[in-house]
């Protein structure tokens, strides 16, 4: 038989636990709720900005080849080149977010022209060694400025 000194100790103690279960969860779930817009001197021209924060996650604005300094595309034409350039871009910008590359979770490569995605992909190994993010390739019918490349990212920042 239970005494009832060791059955309301039992049963504080279940509600102290559920209670902050609850209050841990709630916070939790709030979490999503943080909403930061980053803008770098990578800024797009357009209607959007350069990155936005929600939760632990950064969704960052696909990035071409601009050579921060002049605003210009670099690379020439030449896939690798513009790759290079992009995923320094891209870098930038997840750096100014609080996250770095191996903390990006998914890329999505856009292609002018799926020939290149060999190539493309040499450089994005090295842009990824050792934190391959999950990926897409894609072929488009056309990239801002004339781009052989864009590459949009998503990383996983902490919290608090």
């Amino acid at each position: 038989e239970m005494d009832g000194k060791l059955v309301l100790n039992v049963a504080v103690g279940t509600a102290a636990g559920v209670l902050a279960g609850a209050i841990a969860q709630r916070w939790l779930q709030g979490a999503p709720a943080i909403l930061t817009r980053l803008d770098t001197s990578l800024a797009p021209s357009g209607p959007f900005h350069s990155a936005v924060r929600t939760g632990n996650l950064i969704f960052c604005s696909g990035c071409i080849a601009l050579d921060p300094s002049t605003n210009t595309l670099v690379g020439g034409g030449d896939a690798m080149a513009e790759a290079r350039q992009a995923l320094a871009n891209v870098k930038t910008v997840v750096e100014a977010a609080g996250s770095s590359m191996d903390r990006v979770v998914k890329a999505t490569v856009f292609l002018q022209d799926m020939a290149d995605s060999r190539r493309v992909d040499e450089v994005f190994a090295k842009a990824f060694q050792g934190s391959k993010p999950a990926r897409s390739c894609v072929q488009v019918a056309g990239l801002p400025r004339g781009a052989k490349v864009e590459i949009e990212v998503v990383a996983v920042v902490d919290v608090w």
